[in-house]
C-alpha cells in the first residue's frame, strides 16, 4: 500500500532562520561542486549529507536558530559521540535536554504525531488469532495498537523522541523506545521483544533513525507508521514500511509520509525520486518551487 501524505509548511516566526540555514547550505554544496546545478545534490552523498540541518529543520524548525549560532550540531559523527559518552543513553546528555524544549517548540510534525497516538489508543480493532509475529503470553491484549515512527535522520529521531516522551508524559501507557546504533545488542534485543509484545506496560511508540531501524526489523506488531520526511530514494521508502507492511500482519495499516512542501531539502529528494529537473531555486523558501521532465518538457 502507498502511505498517505501529509504535507507542512514552515511556520512564518521560523522562515527567516530556516531560510539563513537554507543560505548557508547552499553555499557549502556550490564550494563542493563548484556548479550551480541542484541535479546532484541527492545523487551524490557528499553534497546530500549536506542537507542534514535542512532535514532536521523540516521536523523542528525552531532548530535552525540554534544551528545558526552553534549551539548544536546534527552531523551523526558529533551526536553519535555525545550519545557515546552517555553510554547509549540520549536522556543523560545534557546538550540534549538542556535544547529539547527550543528544539520542539513549533514542531507541528511532532504535535501531529502526538495526535496520531491519541487516536490510535481509541482504535479498538482486535487482532485475529494467527501468527501476526508477536510473543504470545496469557496477558496478551489483543486489542493494544503500535506506533513505529522513523525519520531521515538521527537528530530528528533523538528530539522525536525527548518530544513525545514529553508531550505524553501524562498519558497513560505511552512508553516510547528509541532504537539507536549506540545500544548495546542485548539492549536492541530487549527493546525490539518489548515494543513487538502486547502484554501491559509495553512500549507502545518506537522512534529509529533510516540507518538503523529502517531494514531488516520485523515490527509487524505495529501497524501505524509515519516516515518524518522523504528519504534519499523511493527504494529506500520502500525498505521502511516494510517493516510493518509485512504477510503477518493481519490489522489495517496506517502509513503516512510527512512532507515540508517549502523545506529546500524535501523539495530536493522529491524531485530526485521523480526524475524530475530542478526549474527554480529550491533553496528560495518564498519562491514556487517548479520541476520539469529531464529533457525540459
Amino acid at each position: 500500500m502507498k502511505p498517505a501524505k501529509k504535507t507542512f509548511t514552515t511556520p512564518a516566526e521560523y522562515l527567516e532562520d530556516v531560510q539563513t540555514l537554507a543560505d548557508q547550505v547552499k553555499d557549502k554544496i556550490r564550494a563542493i561542486t563548484q556548479s550551480d546545478s541542484y541535479e546532484q545534490v541527492v545523487r551524490s552523498l557528499q553534497t546530500y549529507i549536506e542537507l542534514t540541518p535542512l532535514q532536521v529543520a523540516s521536523t523542528f524548525p525552531g532548530a535552525a536558530h540554534l544551528i545558526l549560532h552553534g549551539k548544536i550540531k546534527f552531523d551523526v559523527t558529533s551526536l553519535r559521540g555525545l550519545i557515546k559518552k552517555a553510554k547509549g543513553n540520549v536522556t543523560s546528555v545534557q546538550e540534549f535536554t538542556d535544547l529539547t524544549d527550543s528544539i520542539i517548540t513549533g514542531s507541528a510534525k511532532l504535535e501531529e504525531i502526538s495526535q496520531l497516538f491519541l487516536r490510535m489508543e481509541e482504535d479498538h480493532q482486535s487482532r485475529p488469532k494467527g501468527n501476526d509475529g508477536s510473543p504470545k503470553k496469557l496477558r496478551d491484549n489483543r486489542q493494544m495498537k503500535k506506533l513505529v515512527v522513523i525519520t531521515p535522520t538521527l537528530g530528528e529521531a533523538v528530539f522525536l523522541y525527548l518530544g513525545l516522551k514529553k508531550r505524553l508524559a501524562s498519558v497513560k501507557g505511552a512508553k516510547t523506545v528509541l532504537l539507536h546504533a549506540d545500544l548495546l545488542a542485548s539492549e536492541k534485543q530487549r527493546m525490539t521483544t518489548d515494543f513487538q509484545a502486547l502484554t501491559p506496560g509495553s512500549a507502545k511508540i518506537l522512534v529509529t533513525p533510516y540507518e538503523v531501524g529502517g531494514t531488516g526489523l520485523n515490527l509487524q506488531t505495529a501497524n501505524y507508521q509515519v516516515l518524518t520526511g522523504p528519504l534519499r530514494t523511493k527504494d529506500y521508502e520502500l525498505q521502511a514500511f516494510a517493516r510493518t507492511n509485512r504477510e503477518g500482519n493481519m490489522l489495517r495499516l496506517h502509513h503516512w509520509l510527512y512532507l515540508t512542501d517549502d523545506n529546500p531539502a524535501d523539495r530536493l529528494i522529491i524531485a530526485r525520486q521523480a526524475n524530475m529537473r530542478v526549474a527554480s531555486n529550491p533553496f528560495d523558501m518564498r519562491d514556487e518551487f517548479r520541476v520539469e521532465k529531464e529533457d525540459g518538457e
